[in-house]
């Protein structure tokens, strides 16, 4: 047989077609061709022709392509596109850029990290995870202090509970299929249509075994936070007076997001007219009277002040265990509770109102049908896990009550009772017997739900500065960023600080108030 020669790399002659079998004949004459470029193959298991040498020019570019190639790789990795498997630190944990990224390649242990207890762990499916850094910490594992960081406490963001739900995450997991709670409907025949029927029975087991508010009677509306409630009833209420616009009023220190939620649409419904302790009502104007019970921002237990028949819608909020001694079940016309400021999972946006008329729940539920057409189900669905959670944690309540809070940790409310009273023994201890700053000494109570006598511990300090007319500009000069008592209808001697951040910011925080305190001498 005849035998080309030559090499198409090369530019030469045809090559020969590989075969499966050569013999010794062939062998020899295809090693015998052009010097230039001289064939070699590998037959290895099959005797198959693979690859050719070719020129020292065509080497060189194969050589360059790979030095590319391998580049590219370590550019990569250096860029935080690949991770290498094997590199991690003592914390199983790979060092990039701040955060700490996680092997999670089969190696369920080196999933989580505690994040130094300064951050929290944020799982990647592709690198693994990395650790979300605390406000005034930093580093990969979250490990340094900024030292000069602002503290910003304006807020009643409610991260202290991450704590808590930390130890519980299984507990509570909710997994939604592909195709479940597609539909905007969840109840055609009730009066709030896109109420879950799961989240129904929950909120009223809940309020059963805590024993804060009267569900019999009651319509439920839910809503996306208590805030879309807030608006909902103030739509409800002032569509069904006479007189319009409505007087939307509220007693001094008033919630701050009252009046800009009250104003917000400029509706011509009803508009904000301040302090509800010196309203003066008449047959000519009609009013809504909003309280905030235990208040925000002071924790006090609030009732309505206005001698008059207008309606008034209640803001419990903070009427849980943890906050306050739950002495009575509330039983009024309009009720609105959040889970935020409950269990902690303010980011689920989750709220409910009791509304005891049918009609004013039949407005609601249109409001907020017509601003966002229902609300999340599968925010309903996790919440309701929730409270289903929290309450199965109680189903066991032991008859000694020092049996029942060994069990703080697993039991929500008793975790949230024991964080909530630390901190405030840690404040009254930093101010001490300051002559500058000061906070309300709450009164005790018996709370029919612990069954013993408990002391209030609200989710914000109303603490006044007795020397200084700003009280606000002092507490930022020493980089803490607080709410001035103006936006509550008060006086600027007065702010609110939020109780309910991490373990380790609050501590910063302390420190903080106890240098200003040790500091401050009467002028």
């Amino acid at each position: 047989m005849t035998v080309e020669s030559g090499c198409s790399i090369c530019g030469t002659n045809t090559l020969p077609h590989p075969r499966k079998n050569f013999s010794k004949h062939e062998k020899r004459q295809l090693q015998m061709q052009n010097e230039d470029c001289t064939p070699y193959y590998d037959l290895y298991r099959k005797k198959r022709f693979k690859q050719y040498s070719c020129s020292p020019i065509q080497k060189l570019n194969y050589w360059l392509a790979a030095s590319i190639f391998l580049n590219a790789i370590c550019l990569s990795m250096l860029m935080g596109f690949i991770r290498p498997s094997g590199y991690q630190d003592k914390q199983g944990a790979l060092e990039d850029g701040g955060r700490s990224y996680v092997n999670g390649a089969g190696d369920s242990h080196l999933r989580y990290t505690n994040c130094s207890g300064q951050g929290r762990f944020e799982y990647d499916e592709i690198n693994g995870g990395w650790c979300q850094c605390y406000s005034c910490f930093t580093g990969s594992i979250c490990s340094e202090i900024i030292h000069d960081c602002v503290i910003n406490f304006d807020h009643g963001d409610p991260k202290m509970f991450e704590k808590y739900w930390s130890l519980h995450q299984n507990t509570v997991s909710a997994v939604l299929r592909g195709n479940e709670r597609m539909s905007y409907f969840s109840d055609k025949e009730a009066v709030c249509w896109f109420l879950e029927p799961s989240l129904a029975m929950e909120i009223k087991l809940m309020h059963k075994m805590i024993g804060n508010a009267v569900t019999e009677g009651h319509h439920i509306v839910v809503g996306t936070g208590s805030s879309q409630l807030i608006s909902a009833a103030l739509y409800a209420l002032s569509s069904l007076a006479h007189h319009r616009p409505v007087d939307v009023v509220s007693a001094s220190p008033f919630y701050s997001s009252y009046p800009p939620m009250t104003n917000f649409l400029e509706s011509q419904l009803h508009h904000w007219a301040g302090d509800a302790s010196s309203y003066k009502t008449s047959g000519q104007n009609a009013y809504i009277e909003l309280v905030t019970s235990p208040g925000n921002p002071d924790g006090m237990i609030h009732s309505a002040v206005v001698d008059g028949t207008g309606p008034v819608i209640y803001d419990l909020a903070y009427y849980w265990p943890h906050y306050t001694p739950i002495t009575e079940a509330a039983d009024y016309d309009i009720m609105l509770f959040t889970v935020s400021k409950t269990t902690g999972h303010a980011g689920t946006r989750i709220g409910w109102a009791l509304v005891r008329d049918i009609e004013v729940a039949k407005k609601m539920t249109k409001y907020i049908e017509l601003s966002t057409i229902g609300v999340s189900k599968d925010s309903q669905f996790r919440t309701a896990q929730i409270l289903k959670g929290i309450r199965i944690s109680y189903s066991d309540k032991a008859e000694n009550s020092r049996e029942y809070d060994s069990n703080s940790q697993r039991r929500l409310f008793h975790f949230g009772y024991e964080q909530m009273d630390l901190r405030w023994r840690q404040l009254r201890h930093a101010i001490g017997n300051s002559q500058c700053f000061s906070v309300v000494d709450f009164p005790s109570g018996y709370c029919q739900f612990f069954e013993k006598n408990t002391r209030a511990h609200p989710a914000f300090a109303w603490l006044y500065c007795e020397m200084d007319e700003d009280c606000h500009a002092v507490f930022k000069a020493n980089g803490i960023l607080t709410r001035s008592g103006l936006h509550f209808g008060s006086s600027r001697k007065y702010i609110r600080i939020s109780m309910l951040d991490h373990d380790n910011v609050f501590q910063l925080f302390i420190d903080r108030v106890h240098q200003m305190a040790s500091s401050c001498h009467k002028k």
